[in-house]
């Protein structure tokens, strides 16, 4: 069932009390090895790791730089760093290192989210900036490891946040929203395509941008719906997830 009150609380709070609707209903499914998060999973896992990241001085005022693919973790991160009072940069992970640093830059992150496969990629776009956290989905040298991260045992932070606090920054463009703002094109995609617990979504916008974040990810969660995730937009790939998890509704961007 779609949302339809205004929202009242931040985003993440918002998110966490409806996935509370529906704790055994699958969110997030990784596409390629098939692991699958309820929604009380997804819950618990974004309190973990907004204590995490707070562990490691990340709050208010602070941005986390998202430089990875598609996959479950990507919007526990986001989230938590939203819960934790920060923001979130979403990068594009297909960008090269000069383009990438330049993001960097603009969003002046101390703290980034990525893999161990694009690690040195995000190494060499961060090269002469300041010093820079890397949280890696994996395990790498002089990494912290995402795993390591989630196992955090210090109670969730609660900063003081409003619907009018930064929320989301699109890197590329500039894009600058608030809670508010996007809890506002989460509720107009509900009321557009309404989404239930049967369904299954798969968005081929990547969450590296913040549409494929906010409509592609975000809105079908909202509505108890699950997201499978794929790392890259491969026909074939698209072709295998959509017959084994039984995909409903594939989203997709004009051509």
């Amino acid at each position: 069932m779609a949302p339809t009150l205004p929202p009242t609380t931040t985003l993440p709070q918002w998110l966490r009390q409806r996935a509370r609707r529906w704790p055994e209903a699958p969110a997030l499914v990784d596409g390629l090895c098939g692991s699958r998060y309820s929604h009380a999973a997804l819950d618990h896992l974004v309190g973990r790791c907004a204590a995490g990241l707070a562990a490691l001085g990340f709050g208010p005022g602070d941005v986390l730089w998202m430089v990875a693919p598609d996959a479950p973790e990507w919007p526990i991160a986001a989230l938590a760093a939203l819960a934790a009072g920060g923001a979130v940069g979403a990068a594009d992970p297909a960008c090269g290192a000069t383009q990438l640093g330049r993001q960097l830059h603009a969003l002046g992150a101390r703290h980034a989210f990525t893999t161990a496969a694009l690690l040195a990629l995000v190494r060499q776009a961060a090269a002469g900036a300041g010093p820079l956290q890397l949280i890696v989905a994996g395990e790498a040298e002089g990494t912290l490891s995402f795993t390591t991260l989630l196992a955090c045992a210090d109670a969730e932070p609660r900063p003081a946040a409003s619907l009018h606090s930064l929320a989301l920054l699109g890197a590329g463009r500039g894009l600058r929203l608030t809670h508010g703002a996007v809890l506002g094109r989460i509720l107009a995609c509900a009321c557009a395509r309404p989404l239930g617990r049967g369904d299954v979504t798969l968005s081929l916008r990547p969450m590296g941008r913040i549409s494929g974040f906010v409509q592609g990810t975000l809105a079908p969660l909202a509505q108890g719906a699950a997201v499978v995730t794929l790392p890259r937009c491969e026909p074939a790939l698209v072709t295998q997830a959509r017959a084994r998890h039984q995909v409903t509704r594939l989203l997709l961007a004009p051509p």
